[in-house]
């Protein structure tokens, strides 16, 4: 949860969790920053990270989503024109899309992956 967005001035009841002040939704997300830190880090360490991308890279190869997005890149380069076109541009326009389309069914399996391996490695969720 993104606590950033949370007037300082709610009440207790009103926030969630056990966070009640201002000072503990700076620590929660220390916190929580503090834990994405270490399941990252186990991540790198056991090679499941370039797991994870090795399934991600293929699933999306095998959807067509990866042949999509090219085409989507062709076409925009064509409609501005290759001397007018710069890669900042093409990115802001092309990756909302791209996330987006990104299929329901790898975003939930991969979300499971995670999960599954945080609680492997004795982290909370």
């Amino acid at each position: 949860v993104v606590f950033s967005s949370v007037p300082c001035f709610v009440l207790p009841a009103q926030l969630p969790r056990r966070v009640s002040t201002c000072q503990g939704m700076g620590e929660e997300r220390s916190r929580k920053a503090m834990e994405q830190s270490m399941l990252d880090a186990k991540l790198q360490e056991t090679g499941e990270k370039e797991r994870l991308k090795e399934y991600i890279t293929s699933q999306l190869n095998e959807s067509g989503w990866r042949e999509e997005l090219k085409k989507q890149c062709v076409q925009f380069i064509q409609d501005k024109g290759v001397e007018k076109v710069s890669l900042e541009e093409m990115i802001n326009d092309i990756a909302p899309r791209g996330r987006a389309t990104l299929p329901e069914k790898l975003k939930v399996e991969v979300f499971n992956r995670l999960r599954s391996f945080a609680e492997k490695q004795g982290f909370e969720h």
